[in-house]
């Protein structure tokens, strides 16, 4: 069985590989940078539910992959604040798809305003923290959770989410 992750993003291979592991130990586990189509940052659930599934779209075209998974990152901004989630998107050859997201974590004052003005998060949060590649490392939610649940921990548990349609069957 081969799972194509459409991310050469080092976080999101790792975890996609843990997870499949666990779960599929035959497993190869690839990746390939596939696009996402849509804006660099975000901005709804709807449009990072997009590029999740646009990449695990054209994830699954690589490798003769059984499995295609998209992982997209975006802000929610709404009454209550902006929050910061990944989704991600689980796509069969068969055209089943499995859905699901991180933890929604509120994001700070100066880094909503910070998104809401046009900046990524990436290098807001490298400027904000004075250091390099935050977003291949722990990320924003490590740094906001004191460590306690970092950016591959997050995505740990949506792929895990994403992938159980196609594991516990008797329930999907």
């Amino acid at each position: 069985m081969i799972i194509t992750v459409g991310s050469t993003n080092p976080v999101k291979l790792e975890a996609v590989k843990k997870i499949a592991g666990e779960l599929m130990p035959d497993a190869e586990v690839n990746c390939v940078n596939t696009p996402s189509s849509v804006s660099e940052m975000p901005m709804s659930d709807e449009e990072t539910i997009s590029g999740a599934v646009n990449r695990a779209r054209e994830a699954l075209k690589y490798s003769g992959a059984d499995y295609g998974v998209g992982i997209e990152g975006g802000v929610d901004d709404n009454e209550n604040g902006m929050f910061l989630c990944a989704w991600v998107a689980v796509l069969s050859k068969d055209g089943i798809r499995g859905l699901a997201c991180t933890g929604k974590i509120q994001l700070p004052a100066r880094v909503a305003d910070g998104i809401r003005s046009g900046r990524e998060l990436g290098p807001l949060m490298d400027e904000l923290t004075g250091r390099n590649d935050v977003k291949h490392a722990e990320g924003t939610y490590g740094i906001l959770t004191m460590g306690r649940i970092s950016r591959e921990k997050s995505f740990e548990e949506a792929i895990t989410c994403a992938f159980m349609k196609f594991i516990n069957k008797e329930w999907y």
